[in-house]
Formats: structure tokens, sequence, C-alpha cells
């Protein structure tokens, strides 16, 4: 028995030794992974006589390596048909779960295993899955269960709790996080107004057009409050919130008051709302601030607006033709295209034909027209 306690030290102090070896870990790490994996093998021979001792330093060993990897160890490029180099976490993982599943005492393995869900959701690297456990009843792990555990563990066993049970449990979590499944419970046990008072309290807090859309399904709020939301969204320029804004100024009154707050708050945005709503004159008028847009626009709308589209490509055309090289030469092409579409058909063919003969020394250019036209 002391012969197989001292054994263990022994792994422990050899991992200790490695794990100062700093040649090893910042140049080698797949040769740690491999010595990672033999102790790791070693120590599958102690797990059931001694296994609180080597979860123990297995677990020690897993913080030190991840604090390794932190500070940039543990991983290179070389840069060559070898590409990256790093210590694989899932490896490593799944020979920590092979360790506890060989445990043959079904209460030590389960609580080791629990151990080992709480290291894995304190870590970055680490995978971890509590279907991993084979258990006959999930009622065995309940036990672990409270209000600081992992929510992954809620998930896992939520079935077996009561409504009680679920809300503290949610109520303990950062609430931004879990809000949703808070509202889902509520309104699953018919307490809509406990619901409704979540998204509220979350509104208080901060103003996030997720927790009004929230409030909107929840709830008939008055339509100068939804206006003020709108406002708010503008105003804020929220992430996430031109859908909303954009439906809803279909839904309040003065439109054309928010509308102007949201071109003058964010011109980029509100060009795009232009855009879906089809309103095309607003979106010739926004083009003088916005000259960008402008060939993006009348490529979309050259029939509404052929003299401005004609010359818009027009000088396309002449500002290329005073540079060579196939990209200005493929521009123009482009251009040409657009322009089809607004003359006679003989007069864009002799425009082509005039272009060949006037630039036949750009071979490149004449065979670029050929291929588009013809």
């Amino acid at each position: 028995m002391l012969e197989n306690k001292l054994k263990i030290n022994e792994i422990a102090c050899a991992i200790k030794y490695d794990m100062a070896d700093e040649e090893l870990l910042r140049y080698n790490p797949c040769e740690f992974q491999e010595r990672v994996s033999i102790y790791m093998e070693n120590l599958k021979i102690f797990v059931n006589q001694y296994p609180d001792e080597v979860m123990d330093t297995v677990f020690e060993m897993a913080v030190a390596i991840e604090a390794k990897q932190d500070e940039g160890y543990l991983w290179i490029d070389h840069y060559d048909y070898r590409g990256e180099e790093y210590f694989d976490f899932d490896i490593f993982s799944d020979e920590i779960m092979a360790l506890i599943n060989n445990i043959e005492d079904k209460e030590i393995q389960l609580r080791l295993f629990i151990g080992f869900g709480a290291l894995a959701n304190e870590s970055n690297y680490l995978s971890f899955s509590y279907e991993n456990l084979e258990i006959e009843d999930k009622r065995e792990v309940l036990q672990y269960f409270d209000n600081d555990s992992p929510l992954n563990f809620y998930y896992f066993i939520k079935e077996l709790l009561s409504f009680e049970e679920k809300e503290s449990f949610l109520l303990a979590q950062d609430l931004k996080r879990v809000y949703k499944k808070l509202i889902y419970i509520y309104l699953e046990n018919d307490k809509k107004e406990l619901a409704i008072k979540i998204v509220e309290d979350l509104l208080k807090e901060r103003f996030d057009v997720e927790y009004v859309e929230q409030l909107v399904k929840l709830s008939d709020i008055s339509d100068e409050r939804f206006r003020g939301f709108v406002r708010k969204a503008i105003e804020e320029r929220s992430y996430g919130s031109f859908d909303f804004i954009a439906d809803g100024l279909k839904r309040v009154d003065n439109q054309k008051e928010l509308e102007a707050l949201w071109k003058k708050r964010d011109l980029y945005a509100y060009y795009t709302y232009l855009e879906r709503e089809k309103r095309i004159d607003e979106i010739f008028e926004l083009l003088k601030k916005l000259p960008e847009k402008k060939e993006s626009f009348l490529k979309q709308n050259k029939e509404a607006y052929p003299k401005e589209a004609m010359e818009f490509f027009n000088a396309q055309i002449e500002e290329n033709l005073r540079t060579t090289g196939d990209n200005y030469y493929r521009a123009i092409a482009d251009a040409l295209f657009q322009l089809k579409s607004l003359i006679d058909e003989d007069e864009f063919h002799l425009r082509v034909e005039r272009l060949k003969s006037e630039y036949k020394r750009r071979r490149n250019f004449v065979a670029i027209l050929v291929n588009r036209f013809g």
C-alpha cells in the first residue's frame, strides 16, 4: 500500500519536473502531451486503490497546464509543412474521463466526476459533458446540485427539479444569461407577471432592444411607451436594433419625426431602411451625402434615373481610359454594360466598335470588349 502511494508521489514529482521544463513546453508541446498520456495511463493502475489521491494529482496537473497555456506555452507554429503544434485539451479531457470511468466505487466515481465538472466549468480549455458518465438514474447526482452549480449541470438535471428549485437556481445566476430560461419556466407555470417583472428589471438596469422585444411579446404596452422604445433605440444606436426600428416605425404615429432623428443619428442605417422600403426618390437625394453609394444605386435604378446613370457611367469610362491595365479595362466593360439598356442598340455597338478601333494597340482591352460584347 505504502509502495503504491510512493509511486503516485513519484508520478506527481515527474509531472512537476516536466511542468518546469520551459524548453519542453515552449518548443515540444506534442512530446509534452505524450508524457502526460503516459502519466495518465500509469495513474490508472492506482485509481481504484487511491481515487482521491490520483484525481487530486490529475486536477492539479490540469490547472498547471492551463496556466502554462495562458502564459503562451504549449503552442508553436512551425511555418512549414508541419504546421501548428499544440497541446490538445480534448485528448487530455478524454483521458481524465477515462480515469474516472475506471473507478469501480460508484459513489466515489460520481463525486469525482462532479469535481471534474466543476473544474471544467472554471476552465477555458477542458471539455466536459454530464452525459459522459453512464448512470442508471439522474437522481443520483441531485445531492451535488445547488445554486452554485454550473449551468450545464442545471440543464442536465432540470427535468428532475421543481419549479421552486429551478427559479431559485436561475435567480442566483447572471440574469442577463438566463432570463429567457426564467421567462420560459414562469410562462410554463402560469406566472406571466413574474416574467414581465424580470424583463422590466433588466430594462431598468440597461436598455436593450432584445429586452424590449421580449416585453412586447409578454404584455400590451402603450403606443406612447413603444414609441419611446423606438426613439431610445435610434438615439443609442443599439446593436442589432435595425429590424426593431424599421418595423417599429410602421407602428408609431408621426413616423416622419423619428425617421428624421434616425437620419441624423445613423445615416447609413437610415439609407438601408429606405432601400428596404424601396423609397428610391429619397435614396437618390441622400446620395449627395453618401457618394460612395451612388454606383450601386444607379446600377439598380438606372431606368428610373437614365440621365444621371449615363452621366455617371460615361464619366467612369472616361476616367478609366486614361490608365492602362486589365482592372481598368474590365471596369470600362462593366460601365459599358450598365449603359447598354439606356441607349439604342445600334448606337451602343457603334460605340464599342469605336473603342476597339481607337484603342486597338491595347490588345487586352480589345479582347475584353470582344469577350463581353462580341
